[in-house]
C-alpha cells in the first residue's frame, strides 16, 4: 500500500499469480498493472510526478498525484527523512507536505546517513568457503 511504482510504457505492477491476499492500496502506478484491479492511482509520468528523478531527486513535484492520495491507515508513522507523516498522508518515500524541495536527505549511492558517525559500514567477511 502507498508505494510509487514506475515503468513508463511497460508492466509497472506485476501480480503473476494474482493479489489474492495481498493488499493492494493507494499505489501510484506510471505504467500498466497486471494481475490486480483496483488500488491503483495513474501516474503521469516521472517528469510529472518528480522534481528531477532523471537526477535521482524523487521528491513529489507540487501537482504530483502522489501528495494527499495515501491510505493514511497503512502509512509509516515517519517517511525517509524521519519526517512525521500528516494527515492526509503522500503516496510514497516522502512526506512532502506543502514543500517543493527536499530538504531532508538525497538519493544517492552508499549508505543513508542520519547524523555524524551513525553508521560504521560493515567488515569484509573472512575465512569463507566454497562447497
Amino acid at each position: 500500500a502507498n508505494n510509487a511504482f514506475y515503468c513508463e510504457g511497460n508492466t509497472a505492477l506485476d501480480f503473476v499469480n494474482g493479489s489474492s491476499g495481498v493488499t493492494v492500496s493507494n499505489n501510484v502506478v506510471g505504467g500498466s498493472v497486471s494481475g490486480a484491479s483496483g488500488g491503483t492511482i495513474p501516474g503521469r509520468g516521472t517528469a510529472q510526478d518528480f522534481v528531477d528523478a532523471n537526477a535521482l531527486n524523487v521528491w513529489p513535484s507540487i501537482n504530483s498525484p502522489l501528495r494527499g492520495a495515501a491510505n493514511s491507515t497503512l502509512t509509516p508513522t515517519d517517511d525517509f527523512n524521519k519526517s512525521a507523516r500528516i494527515n492526509p498522508s503522500d503516496v510514497g518515500a516522502y512526506e512532502a507536505d506543502s514543500s517543493a524541495n527536499n530538504s531532508g536527505w538525497a538519493v544517492q549511492e552508499a549508505f543513508k546517513q542520519l547524523g555524524p558517525g551513525d553508521y560504521i559500514a560493515p567488515a569484509a567477511p573472512t575465512n569463507l568457503t566454497v562447497d
